[in-house]
C-alpha cells in the first residue's frame, strides 16, 4: 500500500480538490431538519365507507360455496368409511390376476437383460 500511496502523491500531489465551507457540519443537522419540516405535506384523514350493498350481494355466494365444500367433504368421508367400492376393487384385482401372462413378463425381462437375481435384489430393498 505504501508504494501506491507514494505513486499517487508523486503524480497528483497533496492538494485537496474539494473544499468544505467552514461550520458546514456543525450546521448540517439544523438545516436538514428545517428542509424536512418545510417539505412535509399536511395529511388529511380519510373516511372509509363500507359498501353494505356489495357485501349483502356476496353473502349468498359465500354461503353456497361453504355448503358445497361441506357437502363434498362429508360425502367423501361417508364413502371412505362405509366400505362402498372395496369389494368391487378386490374382485377386479382377483380377475386381473387370472389373466396374468408370464410370457409377457419374460419378454420384458429378456429385453431389459434382467435376470432373477436382479429382481430379487430390487425386491429385497423394499
Amino acid at each position: 500500500m505504501d508504494s501506491e500511496d507514494k505513486y499517487l502523491v508523486e503524480r497528483f500531489g497533496r492538494k485537496q480538490p474539494f473544499k468544505v465551507p467552514e461550520g458546514y457540519f456543525e450546521q448540517f443537522n439544523a438545516q436538514l431538519m428545517e428542509q424536512l419540516s418545510a417539505n412535509e405535506p399536511k395529511r388529511k384523514a380519510k373516511i372509509l365507507s363500507i359498501d353494505i350493498a356489495r357485501f349483502s350481494r356476496l353473502r349468498p355466494i359465500a354461503v353456497a360455496a361453504v355448503g358445497a365444500v361441506l357437502l363434498v367433504s362429508g360425502l367423501g368421508l361417508y364413502l371412505r368409511n362405509s366400505g362402498v367400492g372395496v369389494q368391487e376393487t378386490k374382485t377386479l384385482v382377483q380377475n386381473d390376476k387370472s389373466g396374468y401372462n408370464n410370457g409377457y413378463i419374460d419378454q420384458v425381462a429378456d429385453y431389459t437383460m434382467v435376470d432373477n437375481e436382479d429382481f430379487y435384489a430390487y425386491v429385497a430393498d423394499y
